[in-house]
């Protein structure tokens, strides 16, 4: 069973089936899952150990090198504005 299947966006709580998404520490302190477009407004950055963990479409971990990565970055930023909410 895909992670992604099952949770929605601890936040805005837009579906997260077949979505990236964030497991992250957010500026208000706890940590959840969330939206790219929630992240982008509320987790802490960059990705990496006790910060953020991107996962893929198919609820699998990027690498947090892969994930900090300028182009990657730039698509984050592209798939959030795509977010409906």
């Amino acid at each position: 069973m895909e992670p992604a299947m099952k949770i929605n966006c601890d936040l805005c709580s837009a579906s997260l089936y077949r979505r990236p998404f964030v497991d992250c520490k957010i500026l208000a302190g706890p940590w959840a899952n969330i939206c790219l477009h929630c992240y982008l407004i509320h987790g802490l950055h960059p990705f990496g150990i006790g910060r953020a963990t991107l996962f893929d479409s198919a609820g699998l971990r990027v690498a947090h090198a892969q994930a900090n990565n300028p182009t990657i970055f730039a698509e984050i930023q592209r798939s959030a504005e795509s977010v409906i909410l």
